[in-house]
């Protein structure tokens, strides 16, 4: 029981359930409703999100295999240190990424979008990329991240033609800014990461920005990061109040003075601040951006206007 508890730690299955869910739910929500008949079926873009959630699973495997020492020096639970051996972790791996690479070419060739299929490969490579090196690398790891995160949604936009040929409607145009919202809130909750993590990973010879720069120029770019956050949701409230949607642009309105609080907590707490609960705080407006937009997508069968 202790070596099972150990292998689903490795890979995270809420943030898989999530990952895998996200996809077919933003489909049948903002794209279903849309004038325009979608081009793919549920099932068709609910194995595309199951394809997403084994790429994430496999960069969640190979992401512990690289971070046993900056984990144990940053206090981290890793379940390689201790729980799990290194040969299953790969064996783990290499598993799900044969079947993610499989299931991306049966999708493709069922779809006849043979040029998409090579989309999940690369995302693939970049995890792995991350894993061992753009991590440790200012800048190019924590948008690496970002933008994986940034695709879970925005894979909707790349095979649902429908999204871009209705790209005037609030739905299509809600997606759209999600995909940037999410894109930079992650950018900004990976930064608070790295800053928490400073110190271990100095230990261990790891030189991301916030070991490289130091907590306060770090800072600076959360809080550029996290304008960017803002400027999105602001959009997003707007808009959706000049259609006359206001319980959503109340929503909306709410996580910008989420985001704000998390803002001002960042710049006037200093080194002061509890970057792990800042961290957590980030996860959960990325979160509450999600439900919102699928709630707000939900009742576009009952407001036909929204489409």
């Amino acid at each position: 029981m202790r070596g099972l508890g150990a292998w689903l730690r490795l890979l995270r299955p809420l943030n898989l359930v999530l990952i895998a869910v996200t996809p077919p739910a933003l489909w049948a929500t903002l794209v279903r409703p849309l004038p325009t008949s979608p081009q793919l079926t549920f099932t068709e873009i609910a194995l595309v999100g199951l394809a997403v959630s084994l790429v994430a699973a496999g960069g969640n495997v190979v992401n512990d295999i690289a971070d046993r020492t900056i984990d144990a020096l940053n206090g981290r639970p890793n379940p390689l240190n201790g729980s799990l051996s290194l040969p299953v972790a790969w064996a783990t791996y290499a598993a799900i990424t044969l079947g993610a690479v499989l299931l991306t070419w049966q999708l493709a060739v069922d779809l006849d979008r043979a040029a998409s299929a090579v989309l999940l490969p690369l995302a693939v490579l970049a995890l792995l990329g991350y894993a061992f090196a753009l991590k440790c690398t200012p800048w190019l790891g924590n948008l690496t991240v970002a933008g994986f995160c940034a695709g879970v949604p925005g894979i909707v936009v790349l095979a649902e033609p429908t999204v871009v040929a209705e790209s005037q409607s609030l739905l299509s145009q809600s997606l759209f800014a999600y995909v940037g919202f999410a894109f930079f809130g992650t950018w900004a909750r990976e930064l608070v990461k790295d800053l928490e993590d400073r110190a271990g990973d100095a230990a261990a010879g790891c030189r991301p920005l916030a070991v490289r720069w130091g907590p306060g120029p770090t800072t600076r770019v959360v809080a550029v990061a996290m304008f960017g956050a803002l400027c999105v949701v602001a959009w997003l409230a707007a808009t959706w109040g000049l259609a006359g949607e206001w319980v959503g642009a109340l929503s909306w309105a709410g996580l910008w003075a989420l985001l704000s609080a998390i803002l001002w907590q960042v710049d006037v707490g200093g080194e002061a601040t509890d970057y792990t609960a800042t961290s957590r705080y980030l996860k959960l407006a990325i979160v509450f951006g999600l439900a919102f937009l699928l709630l707000g997508g939900a009742g576009a069968a009952m407001r036909p206007a929204m489409s």
